[in-house]
């Protein structure tokens, strides 16, 4: 079993209740108006905020990966208030990646053997062969091309290392540890029973034409058709409906005689929004038509069918149409048997396990970390992105 996951999403929940960072609050601070960014600030950006085990964490390790973001929050935030805001939770977010990593990796280093080392340095061998084959292979035109993202093909390259480096050494300590046997995935089937239910669904071709089309209509500018005259009667409503429905068994016998049903929905003007889309509408499930009775009749029609001119009926005349229907794919409902679904059962239940003993060891690790006020890196790096991103 391999299990891929980001060293981000694995450890945010577990850092964010070791910490114990806090949420930002309300400044009471007046409302400001924000300004452009502002370049060549490198003292801001080189400022170091603070050690986590001897690293030191600087202002520009926490604000270079979220540039482009700062920069977007800077233009659409109304004032700085929440510019700092939300830039406090992004921060937040990037420190505690940053402080994940840096924690794991000492002790990724420590425990990998010469036979992980091995195999570590010929997967980063092909990775630095596929970084610069995209620049011809040529290292001072990666760089060049990089340098314009703060970054440069060592810097990815050690970047990689470090992710990859994690994921083995995270793979290594947890795989061992989960267990999942057959009989848990039965229980699981069992206990969760009603998602392996699967309803019936099909693929539903329609040209929807509307009663009032052929209902007294006012004469409007131009000699053009102006709208439905409102003193229509019920036999106006009569003969309208028999006139729909004459004219959808036109359509019908014209779809018998070969005619493309995308280009008919076209050219009869169908009502129901799907006349630029061939008429189709894939996966449609019961429950998820407005009407019923056409919902009924939809489901009983077999697969690859072409069904008679259908009437729906509403109390206002207006609002009465008639469907042509065809049928495309259909699958009827049916259970999903355990053979079919354990696969899936079984990888959750890996899953569950893994997030659950990856959070407790991250935890281990916080316990046993000298880390400097969370809360101050914060808060200084925030300053720092209103200085370049927010203020004159």
């Amino acid at each position: 079993m391999i299990i891929r996951t980001g060293v981000r999403a694995l450890c945010v929940a577990a850092v964010a209740a070791s910490v114990g960072m806090r949420a930002s609050g309300q400044t009471g601070e007046p409302a400001q108006v924000l300004a452009p960014v502002r370049a060549n600030q490198a003292l801001t950006m080189n400022a170091m905020l603070g050690f986590v085990n001897g690293e030191p964490v600087f202002v520009d390790t926490l604000l270079r990966p979220l540039d482009e973001q700062l920069r977007k929050l800077n233009q659409k935030s109304r004032d700085l208030s929440s510019f700092k805001e939300s830039a406090k939770t992004m921060i937040e977010a990037e420190l505690q990646a940053y402080v994940s990593n840096i924690l794991i990796i000492s002790s990724a280093k420590a425990a990998l053997t010469d036979e992980d080392k091995q195999k570590l340095e010929l997967l980063m061998n092909k990775i630095r062969h596929d970084l610069l084959a995209k620049y011809g292979g040529s290292q001072a035109l990666a760089d060049q091309a990089l340098k314009t993202q703060g970054s440069s093909v060592e810097k990815e390259i050690n970047d990689q290392r470090r992710h990859i480096t994690v994921q083995l050494y995270i793979q290594k300590m947890i795989k061992p540890k989960i267990v999942v046997t057959r009989p848990m995935v039965l229980d699981e089937y069992e206990r969760t029973q009603k998602d392996w239910q699967l309803q019936p669904e099909l693929e539903l071709f329609t040209i929807t034409l509307p009663v009032s089309r052929w209902l007294p209509h006012e004469l409007g500018e131009n000699g053009k058709v102006g709208p439905v005259k409102k003193d229509f009667t019920q036999a106006d409503v009569t003969a309208a409906k028999a006139t729909a429905m004459q004219v959808a068994g036109e359509v019908i016998k014209k779809l018998k005689a070969g005619a493309s049903f995308a280009q008919l929905a076209e050219d009869y003007q169908s009502i129901d929004g799907l006349a630029n889309k061939g008429g189709r509408t894939p996966n449609v499930k019961r429950g998820s038509l407005t009407s019923e009775p056409e919902e009924k009749y939809i489901f009983s029609l077999p697969a690859n069918t072409l069904g008679q001119p259908f009437f729906i009926d509403d109390p206002d005349p207006l609002r009465m149409r008639v469907a042509v229907i065809k049928i495309g794919e259909k699958k009827e409902a049916r259970t999903i048997t355990f053979g079919e679904a354990q696969d899936d059962i079984r990888k959750k239940l890996e899953l569950e396990q893994y997030k659950k003993l990856s959070d407790a060891y991250m935890k281990s690790l916080y316990e046993g970390a000298a880390i400097e006020r969370v809360d101050r890196m914060v808060e200084t790096a925030v300053d720092a992105a209103v200085a370049r991103y927010a203020t004159q």
